[in-house]
């Protein structure tokens, strides 16, 4: 007799949220290209542009900050092949930083860890000197997805930001499952991906803060603001922006019920669980803006779609 199977590789890829699928169907049934001016084309806008609203405020971001990608590897590459004189980067880093780092052109500068995996401050104080004048970027993780252990990094952002240097942050295993403000962090760029907080496979978004610029990701079309070109994947779209307002809003948060890995865990330093897993319980249930807020942004997204609908 087989037994059933209880799934806990939450880090891999989060289960399928119930909002996810059934946005997604929704959206297979919409047949315009969101490029398109007529009303078909419309229709399929409004969803793009729906989700990207919720992804934007999981994170604190403007909707206009929003890059879709195909997930947190897409965004990481094109953060890091971006043409930088120097990276710093620790050796804890996903591969998808630690890879395309090593094939860049630039000069790598390798961040010391202590006992537990966080990246040291005087570590970064140490390599200031070594970037001052020149086009440097620090790159740091949110939280390990090996070891749950979560980085300060609004700490060590501060203290490159001072210096002239640009930010990025690997946030794909924090996004959904720890509260998160780019204001907040000071990061420039930080990395999203849809299936660790319940969204589809192959898709993510890369947010490129204010004034904060990179090349193209992919060229030869004026989608995402001429910043990835190609048609727009309409369905995993709006199961992403689905998930994150799911998420943001704290429905189906392991914190409101039972503890798991995909949201304790991502919050467990080695220091101890207990202070850690209260701070990611607390952090899952901040919720940014009011029901009355949340209704207007609702109110709106209901206009623009009705817009579409009429030809």
């Amino acid at each position: 007799m087989s037994r059933a199977r209880t799934y806990l590789d939450w880090n891999a890829t989060a289960p399928l949220r119930r909002e996810a699928r059934a946005a997604m169907v929704a959206a297979l049934d919409v047949v315009g290209n969101p490029s398109s001016p007529h009303a078909e084309g419309r229709r399929a806008r409004a969803i793009v542009e729906d989700a990207r609203e919720h992804v934007a405020a999981l994170v604190g971001a403007k909707p206009a900050e929003v890059v879709f990608t195909s997930g947190g590897t897409e965004g990481n590459n094109a953060v890091l092949a971006a043409g930088w004189d120097a990276i710093l980067v620790a050796g804890i880093e996903h591969d998808s930083v630690l890879v395309p780092a090593r094939n860049s052109r630039s000069q790598l500068i390798e961040m010391p860890v202590d006992s537990d995996g966080v990246v040291r401050r005087d570590g970064l104080l140490a390599a200031m000197p070594q970037v001052s004048g020149r086009r440097a970027l620090l790159t740091l993780q949110m939280a390990n997805n090996e070891t749950g252990v979560l980085q300060s990094v609004a700490d060590l952002a501060r203290i490159a930001r001072e210096h002239g240097l640009a930010v990025h942050s690997d946030a794909v295993q924090a996004g959904g499952r720890l509260a998160l403000d780019v204001a907040e962090l000071g990061v420039d760029y930080l990395t999203l991906s849809a299936h660790k907080l319940g969204g589809p496979k192959g898709v993510g978004a890369l947010i490129i803060r204010g004034e904060a610029s990179l090349p193209p990701l992919v060229s030869g079309g004026g989608q995402e603001r001429r910043r990835r070109a190609g048609t727009e994947n309409v369905a995993a779209i709006a199961g992403f922006g689905a998930a994150a307002e799911a998420a943001h809003r704290g429905r189906g948060c392991p914190a409101r019920s039972r503890p798991h890995a995909g949201c304790a865990g991502a919050a467990r330093a080695a220091g101890g669980a207990g202070a850690h897993d209260h701070a990611a319980r607390r952090d899952c249930r901040r919720e940014r803006g009011s029901p009355a807020q949340h209704d207007d942004r609702g109110a709106a997204r209901r206009q623009r779609r009705d817009a579409g609908h009429r030809a």
